[in-house]
């Protein structure tokens, strides 16, 4: 019996680390130090949502001591979280402790259902190990990094029109440094929004055929616009130096 049972327990374990690594598979035809997709897709409220980012670690890199710069292998990269997610929202990686070796392939799943719409700009949590190569190679301290590519649009129906006003639609400069300028040549009035990375709103401002968005009180970084009619909203990423 006991024998029975350990064979049982070996595998139902198996059994759930495999339904964890099929949650995504890797593209090892990737060129290494790459990320793919750009950006992640739309979700609706209330529709199940998946989405899969695909990666490859870099296998070495460099790091400059004084004016001279020597060799870095990167022995392995982990997935130490992913913030903004929405609620009911999770992420699963493709190995089960969300670790990679260096020059791997692998992929990071993320899945859930939004109970509302929103923008919810995502930030993948990364920790690097290298090692200083050399006569004796050296562990160097550990990199911790983060990734700020994805934001998660959450929209209110599956019918909702998306992106019909962006040929109606100027914003410019991006990156913008004290102001950032926004004219439209549609005749209804669209609202803009202006979120921080954690999707606080930072500023709101109603647009009537141009407005200048004063950014002086913001911080250095990305930001999310959102411009919305009452009918389509459109989203631009924005950075301000």
């Amino acid at each position: 019996m006991k024998t029975l049972a350990k064979i049982t327990f070996f595998i139902i374990s198996a059994l759930s680390t495999l339904q964890l690594s099929a949650q995504c598979t890797p593209d090892n035809n990737m060129p290494k130090g790459s990320i793919l997709p750009q950006s992640i897709k739309i979700g609706y409220k209330d529709v199940a949502y998946s989405e899969v980012i695909y990666f490859r670690a870099p296998s070495d890199t460099s790091t400059m001591v004084g004016s001279t710069s020597f060799p870095v292998r990167i022995d392995s990269m982990e997935i130490t979280g992913v913030k903004g997610l929405p609620n009911g929202f999770t992420y699963n990686c493709f190995t089960s402790n969300c670790r990679f070796n260096g020059g791997e392939s692998s992929c990071l799943t993320l899945s859930g259902t939004p109970t509302q719409n929103g923008v919810y700009p995502l930030v993948v949590y990364i920790s690097t190990y290298p090692t200083l190569k050399g006569f004796v190679d050296v562990p160097l301290p550990v990199q911790n990094d983060s990734n700020t590519n994805y934001t998660l649009y959450v929209y209110g129906s599956v019918g909702y029109l998306e992106n019909t006003l962006d040929n109606h639609i100027s914003v410019f400069p991006n990156p913008a440094k004290d102001v950032l300028n926004i004219t439209t040549s549609s005749n209804q009035k669209i609202i803009a929004q202006l979120f921080d990375i954690n999707g606080k709103l930072q500023i709101k401002q109603a647009i009537e055929a141009s407005a200048t968005i004063d950014l002086k009180t913001l911080t250095k970084g990305i930001y999310i616009l959102k411009l919305n009619n009452n009918v389509q909203h459109i989203t631009r990423k924005i950075v301000v130096e």
